[in-house]
């Protein structure tokens, strides 16, 4: 009698976790989709930035990265990684509604998506030697 009140609690356990776990599926599908906003002005785009950045070809681990955009289009990032500190500075352009910058270490094209009230600066990186990085960064609270 034990044993089936044990295997009945577990059963409903189960089931409600399933149920909870479809109901939030079922609520983020419902997030509207993500907007391309053009940057015409660096105001768009000022302030400090974070996220994970991705590698390709991929490493078995992704780094977090931070980037500080100011009013005139300068930028500071900085990446901590599990062997060292990357980190780097210039000076962003603008252009077709984008941010971008070119130089001999590589090149980095950034652009802005919304939702609802929700922010996110995708960012395009391709070190000289080919590696290619990929970051949606949301702003860093």
């Amino acid at each position: 009698m034990y044993a089936m009140r044990f295997w009945c609690g577990v059963l409903v356990l189960g089931m409600t976790a399933v149920l909870v776990a479809c109901e939030s599926t079922e609520r983020n599908q419902q997030q509207p989709p993500w907007t391309l906003v053009p940057i015409n002005d660096f105001a768009k785009v000022a302030g400090k930035w974070e996220g994970i950045m991705r590698r390709t070809p991929p490493m078995k681990q992704d780094d977090w990265v931070t980037i500080v955009i100011d009013e005139s289009g300068r930028y500071e990032f900085v990446s901590v990684r599990t062997i060292g500190v990357l980190s780097g500075q210039g000076v962003f352009s603008l252009s077709e509604g984008k941010i971008s910058t070119t130089s001999e270490r590589g090149s980095i094209d950034g652009t802005l998506y919304e939702t609802g009230t929700h922010r996110m600066l995708r960012t395009k990186a391709k070190a000289a030697d080919g590696t290619q990085y990929l970051s949606d960064l949301k702003p860093a609270r």
